[in-house]
């Protein structure tokens, strides 16, 4: 382990003198959700600006009240099937669009959402947004990023005291975990550790012909954003799925919200019925299949599961889940059994250390 220690100290020295104005971070556009739309629309938010998390606004106000984050979806979308499973009789019938109504008016109407009113508020208070000022280290922002948090504010004021109030006025940029993956992507190609010491082990799976609902259900109960889909006989890894899945589902064609913020989207009514193989009843192969088939997004070009082995590198790894844009790659064994899983979020815990206070 002597070689990993070195590695996460030239990280932790180069990261200690860098700051988020010498790599040039956050400079696409702040997104930021009104607390007062629905769960629905902040999801369809989200899925329309191709985002994994954003800051939440006070409605009366120029508050941060915490953050949006998409992997809030599957709990919800979970408890509703739960509701309305092919076991109950008056269920037994329902249309897929009919079941995807009814999600999304349970996580609309959910009562960890609902207060006075269904918003946002609840879900954002979960999840803190945090403010650093612009004169923070790298080596803080980065370490901020390796937990929970895909998204991190930068204040617009250098007062550390001002720059942790919160407010919208103040927020000169978001800073999310990908971007910062991909700027550190270069030093982490020379990290020659064995990928085995940063994956994480065993690996949650289910196979092929298990219900996909059954699939969404292991990762809601678990706490996990994604799952290896495997062979019923050999165990072999075929597929994999998250919770972006539950969100390309669920999500119906949207409209604009009169009045809203830009990119705010609503649901629209008009929901179509799927072919068999995007329920939610049959096997989770089959939906993953015909899910991806239909979308038009860049999930059609690439393979359907990225893997690496366990001989590879934690350099070699960090440099797959930078070109393909993937958050997380599985390790597997010699007979494409899935072993272990290296998420972005892993090779940052593991190779940035705290600052030191």
């Amino acid at each position: 382990m002597a070689d990993f220690e070195a590695h996460r100290a030239k990280l932790q020295a180069f990261l200690a003198t860098q700051t988020v104005e010498n790599f040039g971070l956050g400079k696409q556009e702040i997104v930021i959700a009104p607390e007062n739309i629905t769960p629905v629309e902040g999801f369809e938010l989200l899925a329309g600006k191709q985002l994994r998390a954003c800051p939440v606004r006070s409605a009366c106000g120029n508050e941060i009240i915490g953050t949006l984050d998409l992997r809030d979806v599957c709990k919800f979308f979970v408890e509703q099937h739960r509701k309305k499973s092919p076991e109950s009789p008056e269920s037994a019938s329902l249309p897929v669009a009919s079941l995807r109504k009814l999600v999304l008016e349970t996580i609309t109407l959910h009562p960890d959402v609902q207060q006075s009113e269904p918003t946002l508020r609840y879900l954002a208070k979960m999840r803190p947004f945090r403010i650093f000022p612009p004169s923070s280290s790298m080596h803080e922002i980065v370490h901020a990023l390796s937990g929970p948090r895909h998204i991190v504010g930068i204040s617009a004021a250098a007062d550390p005291a001002r720059a942790s109030e919160g407010s919208v006025s103040g927020l000169s940029k978001v800073v999310n975990q990908k971007d910062v993956f991909a700027l550190l992507a270069p030093a982490l190609h020379e990290v020659d550790v064995p990928v085995t010491a940063v994956m994480t082990s065993p690996v949650l799976s289910v196979t092929g012909d298990t219900p996909a609902f059954k699939a969404f259900e292991l990762m809601a109960n678990k706490g996990v954003s994604g799952l290896a889909v495997v062979d019923e006989e050999g165990g072999q890894i075929i597929h994999n799925t998250s919770a972006k899945d539950v969100k390309l589902w669920v999500a119906p064609k949207r409209r604009r919200i009169s009045g809203a913020a830009d990119g705010v989207d609503a649901a629209d009514g008009a929901l179509h019925d799927d072919d068999g193989a995007l329920s939610m009843d049959g096997p989770i192969e089959s939906f993953l299949v015909a899910l991806r088939a239909r979308t038009d997004s860049a999930a059609k070009t690439r393979v359907p599961v990225c893997v690496c082995h366990t001989t590879d590198t934690v350099g070699i790894v960090s440099g797959i889940l930078h070109r393909t844009g993937y958050h997380r790659i599985w390790v597997v064994d010699e007979d494409r059994r899935p072993v272990g899983v290296v998420s972005i979020t892993d090779i940052l815990r593991h190779l940035i250390p705290p600052p030191a206070h």
